[in-house]
């Protein structure tokens, strides 16, 4: 069975869009059906991936997105866990919600705090992470 649409960051800057199989923290790897970018509805076969090379998976409501929307960040959402901002080793910065950060898993997954985000939840794998820090006090005094 394959999942919802994906789009996959992979640490040297590459992009993969399709849907996963096989998939969780806990393994080292998982399947990856690539989409063909001219016809959505096709594959172009699959891909095993693994998880060491990768960045993030964004799990998204359209594989091809809004290219020109800029996610609100200071939007709050209730019941998703901790607010937190997450740098990447590359810089880039994603402010979410997680109940479930451990270091003990190889990631952990982020809820975006922008609700009309084209990503609808991320997965973080902890090798890509530079930081991460907590902004709950911040927004209880902003």
């Amino acid at each position: 069975m394959l999942s919802n649409p994906v789009v996959v960051h992979f640490k040297d800057g590459s992009v993969k869009k399709g849907y996963l199989k096989k998939f969780a923290f806990y393994r080292d790897n998982f399947t990856l059906v690539v989409i063909d970018k001219k016809n959505k509805n096709r594959s172009k076969g699959e891909r095993e991936i693994n998880v060491a090379d990768i960045k993030a998976l964004f799990f998204v409501r359209d594989l091809d997105g809004n290219k020109d929307y800029n996610e609100r960040k200071d939007t709050e959402r209730s019941g998703f866990g901790r607010r937190v901002e997450v740098t990447f080793a590359d810089n880039e910065s994603i402010v979410g919600y997680t109940q479930d950060y451990s270091k003990k898993e190889k990631g952990f997954i982020l809820y975006p705090a922008d609700t009309e985000s084209n990503n609808y939840i991320i997965g973080v794998f902890h090798s890509s992470v530079k930081d991460i820090k907590v902004l709950e006090e911040e927004m209880a005094t902003a």
